[in-house]
């Protein structure tokens, strides 16, 4: 190889164009080196499963983030100590004191839908990776699970429609939903039906995690979007309540320990002077000889 060759390799590698003041340039050549086994249609499904997830994940990050400083800002730890000082009693308080404020950052606003979608859009590059890069059976499977994920999905997209039109439509649209609504509750009242969608759901799920598991690389995007689903909905907001209420809790801690601590004591002494009386003695008063013991026992050498 030509040390111009060489050169321009290294370029390449680097993500660095020889058009340095291009920045158009320079990410073409940042994503030509990404993806190093070329643009086809497999590379890319194979990108897009694992890149998605991560989106998710920083999304979600920055969003707790956000949220959090905007509790500070919005003098949350304030509020809950003006709370603490109203109440009955200080563990009182510090009960009333507990808030989900801001959680409805990561679960509510405009966050929860953008998350919902580009979770979906993983499982669909997961779904198009186990079709396009299995073993002939698998991709059989999966196309037919596929159609029957598309089946179930459909319910739920018809009840989100129906809620958006009757939240945000016009007065007939609102009429018309609520109307759809009530078919909808007349067909779920029937418990025959309500089981045939939920067995079928769970098949469609089912089979899609067990593909997943078969094959390493469809286990490795599968994790990626259970851990990216599980911070987003499970994790961080828990981790978000926990800093919020870190002052609330902290005192209700403190004073379950307390009151541990003064049972624990309380039962202590108790034990210790059952312990006092059993080890009572008993003496002739004129002799001063030991007849017996406060457990009972009686000394067989007294006369």
């Amino acid at each position: 190889m030509s040390e111009k060759e060489t050169d321009s390799s290294e370029e390449l590698r680097s993500g660095v164009s020889a058009k340095r003041f291009n920045p158009f340039v320079k990410i073409k050549d940042c994503f030509t080196w990404y993806f190093s086994d070329g643009w086809d249609v497999k590379s890319m499904i194979k990108y897009g499963a694992e890149i998605f997830p991560v989106i998710v994940m920083i999304i979600s990050g920055i969003t707790t983030i956000v949220a959090y400083i905007a509790y500070i800002a919005g003098h949350g730890y304030k509020e809950q100590i003006a709370i603490m000082k109203k109440g009955e009693n200080i563990y009182e308080g510090a009960k009333e004191a507990l808030t989900t404020k801001n959680v409805d950052y990561l679960l509510g606003g405009k966050v929860l839908p953008i998350v919902s979608i580009l979770l979906v859009i993983s499982v669909l590059f997961l779904i198009a990776r186990i079709i396009s890069d299995t073993k002939l059976v698998m991709r059989i499977i999966m196309i037919i699970d596929s159609l029957l994920l598309v089946a179930v999905s459909i319910l739920p997209i018809y009840v989100l429609i129906l809620n958006h039109r009757y939240t945000s439509g016009s007065l007939e649209q609102q009429q018309k939903a609520y109307e759809s609504y009530n078919n909808l509750l007349v067909i779920a009242s029937d418990k025959k039906n309500v089981m045939i969608y939920v067995a079928l759901t769970a098949v469609a799920i089912l089979t899609l995690v067990i593909l997943s598991l078969i094959d390493i690389e469809m286990r490795f995007h599968l994790k990626m979007i259970a851990i990216a689903g599980a911070a987003h909905f499970i994790v961080l907001p828990l981790l978000l309540l926990l800093l919020e209420n870190i002052v609330p809790l902290f005192i209700i801690v403190v004073v379950i320990i307390l009151v541990m601590g003064v049972v624990v004591f309380c039962l202590s002494s108790m034990t210790s002077k059952g312990k006092h009386d059993v080890d009572i003695t008993l003496t002739d008063k004129n002799t001063g000889e030991v007849i017996g013991y406060g457990d009972g026992r009686i000394n067989d050498d007294y006369h």
